[in-house]
């Protein structure tokens, strides 16, 4: 059978095509896109990551949309003082409806929300952080209940949007809040249909009050 030459063109292109394929799979079959995953424990975490099992910082974080996922009931992110920053997409600490998780030693900085647990995110704990530069809350709670909030410094959250929130409960009761640092936000803590939380006395007088120091 004799091939135009246009013809012989196609075929030999397409012998390059399968011999590329195939030598790409037998020679770097481990080359893939990069994509999130689950990390913890000895898995190191990387922007965007699932945390399923205790972990600490070992570096800092620079990430674009959310920083780290709380993926388990009953696990610790520990921060050990090392920085995860934005650029005001995403949320610096998320936890989607996982119990008993501590968020723990983080500095977190310039996302929407820098730590948010919501929808049934009970019994956990978020403490010890340093939370900055956030345009909404600097923590948030939404229909989670029986938390821990403490020790935590919180300031300098309203960066674009006005009346946003040190520290915001959403629909979220019995959880506790003391020990806390917050200044420079549009709101001290505000609360929406949440009750029987223990928070300390100032904020009680004053629910609204505008700290702009």
């Amino acid at each position: 059978m004799n091939l135009t030459s246009c013809q012989k063109d196609i075929f030999w292109l397409i012998v390059l095509l399968l011999f590329s394929a195939i030598f790409g799979v037998l020679f770097f079959p481990g080359i893939k896109k990069a994509q999130a995953a689950n990390c913890g424990g000895v898995t190191v975490c990387a922007c965007g990551d699932t945390v399923t099992s205790n972990y600490t910082l070992t570096a800092d974080l620079s990430c674009t949309g959310t920083g780290l996922t709380i993926g388990a009931d009953s696990i610790t992110i520990d921060g050990a003082g090392f920085t995860i920053s934005g650029n005001d997409t995403g949320t610096g600490i998320y936890n989607n409806g996982y119990d008993y998780a501590t968020t723990t030693n983080l500095t977190i900085t310039n996302f929407p929300s820098g730590i948010n647990y919501a929808t049934g995110a009970d019994n956990g704990a978020i403490t010890n952080n340093n939370i900055s530069s956030c345009s909404s809350n600097g923590i948030n709670l939404s229909f989670s209940n029986t938390n821990t909030i403490s020790g935590n410094t919180v300031y300098n959250n309203d960066q674009n949007i006005s009346n946003q929130n040190g520290i915001n409960l959403l629909s979220s009761n019995t959880n506790t809040i003391s020990g806390n640092t917050i200044k420079s936000n549009s709101t001290i803590i505000y609360f929406y249909i949440s009750n029987s939380n223990n928070y300390e006395w100032f904020v009680k007088l004053f629910p609204l009050w505008y700290n702009k120091t």
